[in-house]
């Protein structure tokens, strides 16, 4: 009888989130209500504010004048079709005091 020794994947640790952390680029995941499930490291400098500040709220509140993003992301949402193009200048919120 042989005894076989297995060790630990090297994936066995593997969080997906942190491939997103290490692009620059921000990322935001949002959910079927718009408001934050995940945001990366990139979109949490470029919003100044942290994960756990983020999530669960809508995407919209985390921005000034944030009405042409809101209709944006609601079309995009009924439609089911992803959106790129134009941009929307946004000014976050948490930029307020900073401007």
């Amino acid at each position: 009888m042989a005894i076989e020794y297995f060790s630990p994947s090297p994936l066995s640790h593997f969080d997906p989130a942190d491939l997103l952390d290490i692009l620059s680029t921000g990322v935001i995941v949002l959910d079927a209500h718009l408001c934050v499930v995940y945001a990366n490291v990139g979109a949490q400098d470029l919003l100044a504010v942290g994960l756990n500040q983020a999530r669960g709220r809508p995407l919209t509140q985390l921005f000034d004048d944030s009405q042409a993003l809101d209709q944006l992301l609601r079309r995009s949402l009924d439609r089911g079709e992803p959106y790129a193009g134009h941009e929307i200048p946004l000014t976050p919120s948490a930029m307020q005091g900073h401007r």
